[in-house]
């Protein structure tokens, strides 16, 4: 008998592991780094058009050290606007490589274990690392979410959407790094903090015997398990809307990726210049994880790999359900894009402007009951105060509700759509009440 999640019959579609090895790409003739995202404070240069750097060199930066660095050597060709994955205009640098990687000066550290808390929060500051935890040097420069203490800590191990597999690689292949990162974190946060570690149900027995010290939290393989909204609430209970950060009630989620990077980055003294990223596409006997530098345009990706792209076919970053589709085979691969998927023409099924049927078939299938059909009309016709008092907010990105659509409406992008708007109008109301 199939189980039902908050009322609803849990959907078929399950997650399917891919193994085999990791393979390494070489790194492409140019990369292009995000230094900003939207509607957060962009990373300020401190390099300039024309400046040569270092695989590792600090290229851009913010006041609590968190930073950008460069993953080529090579010469800054452009400082300026580009797009995000979500179409978004954004802040830019691009590097031409031009040579074999030069690093800058490494910041060791051989022992962990044995590495005093304040010197470790202090090194990961150094190496850039966007951690929770400040070095106290800075502590008249946090923002207040920053000053709040974290209370629990949950390790996300698990992967979003199938076919994606990078966060369950770093329970296999790399898990000596990620242990041994694991340790480090249980020395920062401190025994009065709760560390929660996601993992696959099926691997739940193996990761308990290795690891000491967490709480192993079992994910099953349907995409309602592995979301990340619901498996925050099944963890600690709290329910997040859209606009809301777990950071500010105490609680840090961090992706086992990152986790693992920790050790390996302190290890060598160097900034992280890698992300791993599962490629699926119909030249691809079966889906394969690589290592890519940061930046890396998904052109590049594909064409080492060959696979070949015809007119028609679509390029998604991320997976089926909850991926976006790539205008620009140029775009760049970011920390938060594990996943390439290329859907062949063929395949391709068009979202329309359809009317909305009131078939109801969105409204069964949500699992935070959201009137999805009601709510994606609203968006659509620019009422985005209503469409966010009846439930937009509490979207968990899913992507079910356009799934199941027989009018192949756009219902996961209305919910987006009228969440980012009706963010940019709470800004611009607390921009004048601050101007009045």
């Amino acid at each position: 008998m199939r189980k039902r999640f908050f009322r609803v019959l849990k959907p078929k579609i399950k997650f399917e592991g891919w193994e085999g090895e990791v393979q390494t790409l070489p790194p492409p003739e140019s990369i292009t780094l995000p230094l900003s995202r939207p509607g957060q404070m962009p990373f300020n240069p401190v390099v300039d058009v024309g400046d040569d750097v270092k695989t590792g060199q600090f290229i851009a930066m913010l006041p609590n050290r968190t930073g950008v660095h460069a993953t080529v050597t090579g010469k800054v060709t452009s400082i300026g606007p580009g797009y995000s994955w979500d179409g978004q205009q954004i802040l830019t640098i691009c590097i031409q490589r031009e040579s074999d990687d030069e690093f800058e000066a490494p910041i060791i550290m051989e022992d962990l274990e044995k590495a005093p808390r304040d010197q470790l929060i202090q090194t990961l500051a150094d190496l850039g690392f966007a951690s929770p935890w400040k070095p106290v040097s800075l502590k008249n420069k946090l923002s207040e979410t920053e000053r709040i203490p974290v209370h629990t800590v949950i390790i996300r191990a698990v992967d979003r959407e199938p076919p994606i597999a990078v966060q369950r690689r770093f329970l296999t292949e790399f898990s000596s790094d990620f242990a041994e990162s694991l340790e480090g974190l249980r020395k920062i946060v401190g025994d009065a903090c709760l560390v929660v570690v996601a993992v696959p149900e099926s691997m739940a027995a193996q990761v308990q015997a290795t690891l000491r010290d967490v709480e192993i939290f079992p994910v099953g393989d349907s995409t309602l398990d592995t979301n990340s909204t619901l498996l925050i609430y099944k963890i600690t209970h709290k329910f997040f809307m859209a606009h809301d950060n777990p950071r500010r009630e105490g609680i840090a989620v961090i992706s086992a990726e990152n986790l693992a990077f920790v050790a390996r980055c302190l290890h060598k003294g160097k900034a992280r210049t890698n992300k791993l990223v599962t490629v699926s596409a119909p030249d691809l006997e079966k889906p394969l994880t690589v290592r890519v530098r940061l930046g890396t345009p998904v052109a590049h990706v594909l064409n080492t790999l060959n696979v070949k792209v015809a007119s028609g076919d679509r390029v998604i970053s991320g997976g089926l359900l909850m991926g976006m589709a790539q205008p620009d085979m140029n775009a760049n691969i970011v920390r938060g894009v594990s996943g390439i998927t290329v859907i062949p023409a063929s395949k391709v099924v068009t979202f329309t402007d359809a009317p909305c049927i009131n078939c109801g078939r969105c409204v069964s299938v949500c699992p935070v009951n959201i009137q999805v059909n009601l709510v994606g009309r609203y968006s659509e016709f620019g009422y985005f105060e209503q469409a966010v008092m009846r439930g937009s907010g509490s979207c968990v990105e899913c992507g079910l509700c356009a799934y199941v659509c027989p009018s192949r409406r756009p219902l996961l992008q209305y919910m987006r759509f009228a969440n980012f708007q009706h963010g940019l109008q709470l800004k611009e109301l607390q921009a004048g009440e601050g101007r009045g």
